[in-house]
């Protein structure tokens, strides 16, 4: 389902920089890639802050990716992980998919962490 946000991806990244959120763990090659950062999910919309986090390890503009959408809708995934990062009886809450050629792992604690994707295919799994 697409989202319903007509922000282009080109005024997310402009709104965003990347150098100033946290970064660890990044490797050198994107084939043996594990990336994590972190963010604030009650705060930062995930669907952005994944966009522009691959859009830094790979080197290219949002606009170059694919759209987040075809693979998991954006306005949900943000709704997703803000509720579960304000309900806190439930525990940490973790959602993986599929995205650009990486498997993407979301926490609703505020954890990205990036690979390089197992499968060819953009599944999502919760």
């Amino acid at each position: 389902m697409p989202s319903n946000d007509d922000t282009p991806d080109s005024a997310i990244a402009a709104e965003t920089d990347i150098a100033d959120a946290p970064h660890r763990n990044a490797s050198s090659s994107l084939d043996d890639l594990d990336y994590t950062t972190t963010f604030d999910p009650t705060v930062d919309r995930a669907s952005e802050t994944v966009i522009i986090t691959v859009a830094a390890l790979t080197d290219s503009t949002p606009v170059d990716l694919p759209a987040l959408a075809r693979v998991i809708d954006p306005d949900a995934l943000d709704a997703l992980l803000d509720r579960a990062a304000r309900d806190d009886d439930r525990g940490v809450q973790e959602l993986w998919f599929t995205y650009a050629g990486f498997d993407i792992g979301l926490r609703s604690n505020g954890k990205l962490r990036i690979t390089r994707a197992t499968t060819s295919t953009n599944t999502t799994t919760a």
